[in-house]
């Protein structure tokens, strides 16, 4: 039986090696130029026209959306209850108080009609997970009636769709990450996408003020990195290598594997080993932005952009199929554990979610029939 790891890596295995040999021999590989233009201006199509700014990442992003809007100290920005920490440490640094808001029910569906908003609320901050959104009609409509900035993370909903329409057109400022596992992956970066021109013009000269020129020694960490997960997250690798190195270090220790991925190595006696691996997150109780993640998006960032572009579509309808294929498959008590989601409604299905009470049992079960 073939084995099937826990992600697909969308970068070609050549690509890290192309991107070592752009840094050592290419003096502008690092620097942000044509073919960052060229990049950016195959995105606007994409967003139908929209302002459309690349940045190292999200996260950094939705710090300078933040920055533009002036929102005043104390606020509150309600929050979808599923994100990236990162997101949280933008908000704190600029002085502003997160609320979350739930999901209904066994549902990716937001609460809304439970919500109280008070005057102090300026913001909302939401994240479709798994690439399938909430109810648009009904969050639009809430952020209108409360008169709030609404500022979506779109990074699992790359080509998403409500109601035919693009998922970007919904929002006031949307971020994308264009980091690893992401259907476009250029080993770091982000996009800011809004119809707002002023916010074009201020990020402008954010670039001359807040961008710097990237490091040498950080590119390279993410290169090393997206060479050894692209390496093992492969399918026949996995099957004959990754899955025995995985099951060898879930006899060791189960939490093993999560440690690495989110950062705190391996540990052996007292010595940790791959420590902040796949993890340029790990920083997010800061209050401060490493000046390392200030860089500008680079040559080298969007020749690969531009290369894996052309693919895109077809990754998007091929993950949907594989998806709905999946769900349709299931048997009656496990197409019980799929959550309420509005059908028919252009979701992406960046993964197939289910909700389950035992997850360890359910991740042992799933182990023990080849799926990582």
């Amino acid at each position: 039986m073939k084995s099937i790891p826990r992600a697909i890596y969308y970068m070609n295995f050549m690509t890290p090696f192309k991107s070592l040999w752009k840094i050592i021999f290419r003096t502008d590989s690092l620097k942000s130029g044509f073919s960052v233009t060229e990049f950016q201006t195959e995105l606007k199509k994409k967003f139908h026209g929209a302002e459309v700014e690349l940045v190292p990442h999200a996260r950094i992003g939705f710090y300078l959306i933040l920055k533009f809007l002036r929102i005043s100290h104390g606020s509150e920005i309600l929050c979808s209850p599923i994100g990236l920490p990162e997101m949280l440490k933008m908000i704190r640094i600029h002085k502003l108080t997160p609320r979350f808001v739930g999901y209904k029910k066994n549902s990716l569906l937001l609460d809304l009609e439970s919500l109280q908003v008070s005057q102090n609320t300026k913001a909302f901050f939401y994240t479709p997970i798994s690439g399938i959104q909430t109810d648009m009609t009904a969050l639009v409509g809430f952020c209108k009636k409360h008169d709030l900035i609404l500022i979506q993370d779109l990074t699992q909903s790359f080509g998403a769709e409500w109601k035919k329409q693009p998922l970007h057109r919904y929002a006031d400022y949307n971020i994308y990450s264009l980091c690893d596992l992401k259907t476009l992956h250029t080993h770091r970066g982000g996009l800011i996408v809004s119809n707002r021109k002023e916010l074009a013009e201020f990020l402008k000269k954010q670039k001359d003020e807040f961008l710097l020129s990237p490091s040498k020694k950080y590119f390279l960490g993410f290169i090393v990195e997206d060479l050894i997960s692209s390496t093992l997250l492969r399918r026949n690798i996995f099957n004959y290598i990754g899955k025995y190195i995985l099951k060898f270090l879930n006899l060791i220790d189960a939490h093993l594997v999560e440690n690495l991925t989110a950062g705190n190595g391996l540990k052996v006696g007292s010595i940790r080993f791959f420590q902040n691996f796949m993890a340029s997150g790990k920083d997010w109780m800061s209050d401060l932005i490493p000046d390392e993640q200030k860089y500008v998006y680079t040559n080298l960032q969007a020749e690969i952009g531009l290369e894996r572009w052309p693919k895109l579509v077809s990754i998007e309808k091929r993950r949907k199929s594989n998806v709905l294929f999946f769900y349709s498959n299931l048997n009656d008590k496990a197409r019980n554990l799929i959550p309420d989601f509005p059908e028919d409604e252009g979701h992406i299905f960046w993964r197939a979610p289910l909700i389950v009470s035992d997850f360890p049992g359910f991740q042992k079960y799933l182990l023990a029939n080849q799926i990582d």
